[in-house]
């Protein structure tokens, strides 16, 4: 045996065993007709490497492998016995001529492999990417389609501007309107070329005089040119222009004189536009006052109501009639009306106090509600005006036949309700509000008379009965006038503090005195020399080289005794 074959089921040798750079997959050759064969199958494009050492072998071992193959097979062989035919090793069963079965039947797999088809994966995106093209060329199909139809539109709406300037410039009369024109016209074909200017009739004017001229006369040069030639401007117009006439209004109305085309405004027409702005922005500002009346003049007393007092209007909350007297609204002048702390929004007006509602004066109510009737026809109209109104009439008629405190009572008690409920009227008397506060009347003077006067009892059993008899009726000496009573050191009225509640006048008829607003304590007066009176004074207990507040009377005046031994005090 050779040197350079081997026996059957030896291994390979470490030159046949050893993968080859060049050769397809990075197969690993085990026998070198396997190895032409393979070449052989991907055509004449690609030639087989040459490996000098490897070929030498390659040829000097094909004889001796063929020869051996033969001489162990019996029978007939279909292999070749002396040379490498390509064909014949491509149609030979064992794979090639001197090719072992064992290596014939290893490459038979790589060969499939290698003729296997594409993979679903890849072959779904060859079709998507074929899909998007088609769809990107049909897209650029209608982009096109669309863009000519867009030029024929330009082409044609240019037409008919050099038409209707034309007709301008030649002063024709208006054409008949005619058909419409076609959607989407032909593309028009382009003009013919200029022709050279003539040259200059003898005795007519310069060149340079004919540009100025055509210059002067705008766009009608060109249309002119347009114009189809042996159509004087006086002749009829051919079929064409009177067909396209049907466009010309509206394009008038949509293009517009030739200053439309301008898109930046006169300077001039810019500086008015911003100075008539200026103007109405200060007259935004000005206040609108009513005419000036000669001879009108207004009262000292009519003092504008409170801010609040208003607010309450406007929302159609009840309003006390007593924050609507002289004394209120001076007060309120003065800046006198009291806030509280509240812990969210901080300072905030008291809400509008009801005490002593019921015990205000006749002039003072009738006051307020004129006043009130006022507001009402300003914020709510005349009908609810003119219901307020009447109602007032309903109270003093009641005055008039019960008792003004029964009055008073039935006028808070339907005002509260208007507040309350917007629907209810106040026009006609309310029988059944009228029947409440009888009741209640009728209820506290029964009890007052039940009650009765209170008989004398000895505070104490081991006393002596009262003397009777002759003793019983001897003169007794009159009761000793109580000194401590309680009542207002500012207006000398009962019932409440300085602080708590305003009256128009004093138990004199003085204005009474105002709050100090800079005073720890809220019944502070302010006396007449600009200081503070003297609560010690008005209760007897001052002494006076020791003190620096005022020593009189706050509520007659008199310096010889203070508020509180005032003999005009209820």
């Amino acid at each position: 045996m050779n040197g350079g074959q081997r026996q059957r089921g030896q291994p390979p040798t470490e030159a046949f065993n050893r993968t080859l750079p060049g050769y397809p997959f990075g197969t690993a050759i085990t026998n070198p007709a396997a190895l032409l064969m393979a070449h052989q199958r991907q055509g004449p494009a690609t030639p087989p490497p040459t490996h000098p050492g490897l070929d030498s072998r390659i040829t000097a071992g094909l004889p001796q492998r063929a020869a051996t193959n033969q001489n162990a097979q019996a029978g007939p062989s279909t292999r070749s016995a002396g040379t490498l035919d390509p064909a014949n090793a491509a149609a030979a069963p064992g794979g090639g001529i001197g090719v072992h079965p064992a290596t014939a039947q290893r490459a038979q797999p790589a060969a499939q492999e290698r003729a296997l088809p594409e993979c679903p994966r890849e072959q779904r995106y060859h079709e998507e990417r074929d899909q998007l093209r088609e769809e990107c060329d049909q897209v650029r199909e209608e982009r096109d389609r669309v863009c000519a139809q867009l030029r024929e539109i330009i082409e044609f709406s240019e037409q008919e501007v050099l038409r209707i300037r034309a007709v301008q410039a030649t002063n024709t009369p208006a054409l008949e309107p005619g058909p419409p024109p076609p959607a989407a016209p032909p593309p028009a074909a382009p003009p013919p070329a200029r022709a050279a200017s003539p040259p200059a009739a003898p005795g007519g004017p310069p060149a340079d005089a004919q540009l100025a001229a055509q210059a002067n006369t705008g766009a009608a040069g060109p249309a002119a040119a347009a114009l189809p030639a042996g159509n004087p401007p006086g002749a009829p117009q051919p079929a064409a222009a009177v067909a396209g006439g049907a466009a010309i209004p509206q394009l008038l109305h949509r293009l517009g004189n030739q200053a439309a085309f301008h898109m930046v405004a006169n300077q001039a027409d810019i500086d008015r536009a911003d100075a008539a702005k200026r103007d109405t922005r200060i007259d935004a500002k000005k206040v609108t006052l009513p005419e000036l009346i000669s001879g009108t003049k207004a009262s000292s007393l009519n003092l504008p109501i409170p801010p609040r007092v208003e607010a309450a209007f406007k929302a159609y909350s009840y309003v006390p009639y007593t924050s609507l007297t002289t004394a209120a609204r001076a007060k309120a002048q003065q800046g006198e009306e009291e806030v509280v702390m509240d812990a969210r929004s901080g300072f905030k007006h008291k809400v509008l106090e009801t005490a002593g509602e019921k015990n205000i004066s006749k002039l003072e109510w009738q006051a307020a509600g004129r006043a009130a009737v006022q507001r009402w026809r300003v914020h709510y109209g005349n009908k609810r005006a003119d219901a307020l109104a009447a109602h007032h009439l309903v109270v003093e008629a009641l005055a008039l036949a019960h008792s003004w405190q029964l009055a008073m009572d039935y006028d808070v008690q339907q005002r509260t309700l208007a507040a309350n409920m917007v629907e209810h009227d106040l026009t006609d008397l309310d029988l059944i509000a009228l029947a409440m506060v009888q009741l209640k009347y009728m209820t506290i003077s029964s009890h007052q008379q039940s009650a009765g006067p209170s008989r004398q009892y000895p505070s104490s059993p081991l006393k002596r009965p009262s003397p009777s008899g002759d003793a019983a009726h001897a003169p007794q000496a009159p009761p000793r006038k109580r000194t401590n009573r309680t009542y207002c050191f500012r207006c000398g009225g009962g019932g409440h503090l300085p602080g708590d509640y305003v009256a128009s006048t004093t138990a004199t008829g003085r204005i009474p005195a105002t709050i100090v607003r800079s005073a720890r304590s809220k019944h502070a007066m302010a006396a007449p020399g600009g200081l503070e009176y003297c609560f010690a004074f008005a209760q007897g207990a001052c002494k006076q080289q020791d003190c620096n507040r005022g020593h009189s009377c706050s509520i007659c005046g008199d310096t010889g005794h203070g508020a509180g031994s005032c003999k005009h005090a209820v």
